[in-house]
């Protein structure tokens, strides 16, 4: 087998032979050769790094998580599963809004919407039947810009975006370069922090209460 040294110095000879070719050429036979050379120019540009792509709200996504409570002494008390499942898209009140049901002990369906500060979930509809309530205040879930450091204050909810290069590791696999986002509640000071990784989803959410006890919620499988 040819080293691997020769092999690239035969490719940087052929080039320099290739363009010696197109020099002793005429310019309709230049145009031709030069046509077929590697394009060595700078990248296509990429579509850039949107909220959806850590929150996605498109038709069909589907999660499942494992929910575990645990008491003030890191005793586990109590497992669940919760599914959430994304619905197409409808319009509430004028506004273009995409549905998530969330199926525990019972279910729940969360209207979000793309808002000037990120994603939010702006009305619930509780159990299968009835219409959606409004909330008061836009429920933020992921905030933009995407960068370290971001706040957005909305009713009693204050969130901040704590890193962009978190790696964790879920039932679901490991993942890395993800968004690191801490709500505080700050009329009763709860605190949830949440992980997301793009092209999935919330990876891991971790709720603290402020009398000790504490929720752990994990992806366990998830589908497009």
């Amino acid at each position: 087998m040819m080293p691997k040294k020769w092999v690239l110095l035969s490719l940087c000879v052929c080039f320099l032979c290739l363009a010696v070719q197109v020099r002793a050429v005429d310019n309709d036979k230049k145009k031709e050769i030069l046509e077929q050379l590697p394009q060595l120019g700078p990248p296509e540009d990429k579509k850039p790094i949107g909220a959806q792509d850590f929150f996605p709200l498109s038709q069909g996504w589907e999660w499942v998580y494992s929910v575990t409570a645990y008491d003030p002494a890191g005793k586990e008390v109590s497992k669940e599963r919760l599914t959430i499942k994304n619905l197409a898209s409808v319009e509430l009140e004028g506004k273009k809004v995409y549905p998530q049901e969330y199926r525990r002990k019972s279910v729940n369906t969360f209207y979000y919407a793309q808002e000037s500060k990120g994603i939010a979930a702006i009305a619930v509809k509780q159990g299968a039947e009835g219409k959606p309530n409004n909330f008061e205040h836009p429920l933020y879930m992921f905030i933009t810009p995407l960068a370290k450091g971001t706040e957005v204050t909305s009713g009693e909810l204050k969130l901040v975006i704590d890193d962009l290069k978190d790696t964790v590791t879920v039932p679901a696999g490991t993942f890395n370069n993800c968004v690191k986002i801490t709500t505080i509640n700050t009329k009763n000071n709860e605190e949830i922090t949440a992980w997301f990784a793009e092209g999935v989803g919330r990876l891991k959410s971790v709720i603290k209460r402020p009398d000790g006890r504490k929720s752990e919620i994990l992806l366990e499988s998830y589908k497009k």
